[in-house]
């Protein structure tokens, strides 16, 4: 990692004129110091150099390219840990924000964006060594070793580290005098792209939903979901378009499963083999329009994501219906081939979503069947292992493909089972009682009898004890009043097969069974048994 500026003090003021140069100060802090010397309101700061960073491996005897453990095991030297408590005084009881500023960074082919580490919230000039050491051990972790194969660059390049006051704020200098949940909405919508955010406030008070008031901004109403702003979408449909035919379709048959994804899964989609696929999905990393999760600490290393949401939201909005279909389709059967339980939930969405872009009538049928049992087996699972409020969403996603009012009656009664265990009592009481009114409507009095026995125990449950009574008595009144009828449909179809005589009766009663024996030749035949008793007369 050594490199240029190794000469050099180890600290520079971020107002230096020194740190305007990349090789000094990195290319993060280089480019605040212009800023901040063409007069932009940038908060102050301190950069330890590139090259004292450099001195902090060599006092270390680390080679080029040591290590992350090497590295995070290696202690600052107690001259520039002097040097950072002296410049940290000015900051006062502030916290800090420790961030990289590496040469490599912020360039047109590769920004590292999100590669290196951050630390934010620091206080002392021991937090601060230690959070120096986090960002040093960063350009060596795995996921930057990764990035950088990705972007064809030949080891790890110079960093320098940032200190400054911390900003607390989600979106500064963007939405002042927003509500909370107003900023939380448009935060998250935003997904991390500041100009996500100021598109999205101008896109609003173009529609009316926000307005200004004694300089601050107020919504009017409630905001509601958020859509992405037509600018960026324009904007990241334009980057596609600018994609090779082959690249681009590759993205849209990645947006069908999901943020993240595997090799295997995109081969399953798009029916190339993976070592096909490897190459131009890399080419996509060094585009930024892809990233590789190569950390081995990661559950998903290996896997492979859009940089973005709304990224993959664009590509996924690029394919009709049909292909919509097919792609989805694809997916959930090479999630069904895996047999692995863990999927049941995205293998369900797939179904789901393939239903969603289906035309209607025998093809939306057909694969709303197969969305049904996916979504059931997704919510039995949630269940069983007391995730009952995942259970409860696959439950409503299933009543919403499902007609059938047995089948409806069914869901309804898992879902007041789940979101009883959740300790959710007015959610499964609206449960029950649907499953009521479903029994009820197609004249299943018995069904609806027990589903009312359901509802009081759930009444029981809430601590409603006298509308559970009223419920059970009501239960019982039902079951009681079916009994005798059950026994007098019975007898009267009895009755409604012989005459009214009474002899006639005892005729019917009394007429011998008959037997079928087979003769020696082959033959059927049939005999009487003999009579026991009868009042037939004789003639």
């Amino acid at each position: 990692m050594n490199g240029p500026g190794t000469d050099l003090p180890a600290l520079v003021a971020l107002g230096d004129a020194a740190t305007r140069d990349p090789a000094v100060a990195g290319r993060k802090a280089a480019n605040l110091a212009r800023l901040a010397a063409a007069g932009l309101p940038v908060p102050s700061g301190v950069v330890v150099t590139a090259g004292a960073c450099a001195r902090i491996l060599e006092a270390c005897g680390l080679g080029p390219d040591p290590t992350p453990e090497e590295v995070a095991a290696c202690p600052i030297p107690g001259d520039l840990r002097d040097q950072l408590e002296r410049a940290l005084a000015s900051f006062g009881e502030a916290p800090l924000a420790v961030r990289s500023s590496g040469m490599a960074e912020d360039l047109a082919g590769a920004s590292y964006a999100g590669q290196y580490e951050t630390v934010l919230g620091v206080r002392g000039a021991d937090a601060v060594a230690d959070a120096l050491r986090r960002c040093l051990t960063s350009a060596f972790s795995g996921r930057v070793t990764a990035y950088r194969a990705a972007t064809r660059e030949a080891g790890a390049a110079p960093m320098a580290v940032l200190v400054q006051p911390l900003v607390d704020a989600d979106v500064a200098g963007v939405a002042f005098g927003l509500p909370e949940p107003a900023v939380r909405a448009i935060v998250a919508r935003a997904d991390g792209i500041p100009l996500c955010a100021v598109e999205t406030i101008r896109m609003l008070v173009a529609e009316g939903r926000l307005e200004r008031v004694d300089g601050a901004y107020r919504p009017v109403g409630d905001l509601g979901e958020l859509a992405a702003p037509e600018t960026l979408r324009s904007l990241i449909a334009s980057r596609l378009d600018a994609l090779d035919p082959a690249d681009r379709s590759l993205l849209q048959d990645a947006s069908v499963l999901g943020q993240s994804f595997t090799l295997g899964g995109l081969a399953a989609v798009t029916g190339q083999p993976e070592p096909t696929l490897e190459p131009r999905l890399r080419g996509l990393v060094r585009r930024e329009l892809l990233e590789l999760e190569a950390d081995p600490r990661s559950p998903e290393r290996g896997h492979y994501a859009f940089v973005q949401a709304l990224i993959r939201e664009v590509a996924y909005g690029t394919l009709a219906k049909r292909d919509r279909r097919t792609r989805h389709l694809a997916v959930a059967r090479h999630l069904e081939a895996s047999g692995d339980d863990e999927v049941a939930g995205a293998l369900a969405e797939h179904y789901l979503e393939a239903h969603r872009a289906s035309a209607e009538g025998a093809e939306a049928e057909a694969v709303a069947a197969q969305a049904r049992i996916a979504l059931r087996g997704a919510a039995e699972r949630a269940a069983a292992l007391g995730a009952h409020d995942p259970a409860i969403a696959f439950i409503e996603k299933a009543l919403g493909v499902t007609s059938d009012p047995s089948e409806q009656a069914g869901l309804l009664q898992r879902g007041a089972d789940s979101a009883e265990a959740a300790g959710r009592y007015g959610a499964a009481e609206g449960y029950a009682r649907r499953a009521i009114a479903v029994h009820e409507a197609t004249g299943d009095r018995l069904a609806a009898a027990r589903a009312t026995a359901r509802l009081a125990s759930v009444l029981v449950s809430a601590g409603q004890i006298e509308p559970a009574i009223a419920a059970i008595e009501a239960a019982l009144a039902t079951r009681c009043r079916r009994a005798p009828r059950r026994r007098l449909r019975r007898r009267s179809r009895r009755s409604s097969r012989a005459p009214s005589s009474g002899p006639t009766r005892t005729r019917a009663r009394s007429s011998p069974p008959t037997a079928r024996s087979r003769s020696p030749n082959g033959s059927t035949s049939t005999r009487s048994s003999p009579k026991r008793w009868s009042t037939r007369r004789p003639p």
